[in-house]
């Protein structure tokens, strides 16, 4: 008997959202990191606080607002920008020296993530819809969350390998 991991059409339909469950599981490694990286940047463990502050902030205060953009817009718009506003600002922490302009990229990704919330998991069961696949929610569902803690148990190993050969900055 050959075991498959994916039915048939499933890894055409999904391989964008696998792929993202992949590197928000690997993304695991960047907390611990980010305070060794911001303690060596001579922050105090109050401000190193404080950013993770301003994350939960932007998340809190900008649920509902970013809610009405999925709304208006669709699901795979909301999930997009959010998608893209993260990636720009973690793509940019290590080029900011400024304590000020951190905490607001740190409100930043917090306000992004409100983008993805709910709209990202209401985008993949219309996509599925759409697709005629509606049995494949409960499948991916399931693989969806296998694959992020398969990212969670590699990313400390590729975070070690990456700090050993490239700059904590990076």
């Amino acid at each position: 008997m050959k075991l498959k991991f994916f039915n048939k059409n499933e890894w055409k339909l999904l391989w964008p959202f696998y792929l993202t469950s992949l590197i928000t599981g690997l993304s695991i490694f960047i907390i611990p990191y980010a305070i060794i990286y911001f303690k060596n940047l001579n922050l105090s463990y109050f401000e190193i606080s404080l950013f993770f502050v301003m994350a939960a902030a932007g998340k809190f205060l900008f649920e509902v607002p970013t809610g009405a953009v999925a709304d208006l817009y669709g699901r795979r718009v909301s999930s997009l920008i959010g998608i893209f506003l993260t990636g720009v600002a973690y793509c940019f922490i290590p080029f900011i020296d400024s304590y000020y302009v951190l905490l607001c990229l740190y409100g930043l990704i917090g306000i992004s993530s409100t983008f993805i919330s709910g709209a990202m998991d209401a985008w993949i069961v219309d996509h599925l819809m759409f697709n005629g696949s509606e049995e494949l929610i409960h499948d991916f569902s399931v693989k969806s969350s296998s694959i992020a803690g398969t990212g969670a148990i590699l990313s400390p190993i590729i975070a070690g390998v990456l700090v050993n050969f490239v700059a904590i900055k990076w």
